[in-house]
């Protein structure tokens, strides 16, 4: 006799403050890389124009590069939160 398999349930259940149950499907991992992917494309695309633009600066330049490079890291992940109800730049494209 075999133990019978259920399969894996990747739907959460998630309250909306008005009470309401939202059922909502996780993503899985080949969504999710894509969106990392995407996301690392924008900033390294923004740190690499940066850097040639800075580089050309001499030691000013890499302190204003060294200031870009923490608004890219940080400041896109706050931004995107604060102001676009929390989607990033890959999250629009798979919804």
């Amino acid at each position: 006799m075999s133990a019978k398999r259920t399969p894996l349930d990747t739907v959460r259940e998630v309250y909306t403050p008005e009470g309401v149950a939202l059922r909502l499907p996780a993503a899985g991992p080949v969504p999710r890389a894509m969106a990392w992917l995407i996301d690392a494309m924008i900033r390294y695309s923004i740190l690499a124009l940066a850097s040639i633009v800075f580089g050309l600066l001499g030691n000013v330049g890499m302190g204003f590069y060294l200031l870009v490079l923490f608004a890219v890291m940080w400041g896109i992940r706050y931004c995107a939160k604060c102001c676009s109800m929390a989607r990033r730049p890959e999250n629009v494209r798979w919804s």
